[in-house]
């Protein structure tokens, strides 16, 4: 049986919502992911891992911060993601 949990994290938007608690929150979504170690340096992959397979997981890992940033933040971090 799988169960499905849905929560939501309220989109970074540089201005009400407080940066130490988004980040507490999107590291938490991440780990929930299995996604959490992209954010250390690509020598924290694990054994066996393909970088093909690294790469994946990075740009999955982008792509969910990328969905809790504001389109305003979004807008101004676009060219550097």
């Amino acid at each position: 049986m799988t169960t499905v949990t849905r929560f939501e994290v309220e989109k970074f938007d540089d201005n009400k919502v407080r940066g130490s608690l988004w980040q507490r929150r999107v590291k938490t979504l991440l780990a929930k992911e299995e996604l959490f170690k992209v954010l250390h340096d690509k020598e924290s992959k694990s054994h066996g891992m393909t970088d093909a397979d690294w790469e994946d997981m990075n740009f999955k890992a982008m792509c969910t911060i990328e969905l809790c940033l504001a389109y305003e933040v979004m807008y101004n971090v676009m060219d550097e993601i």
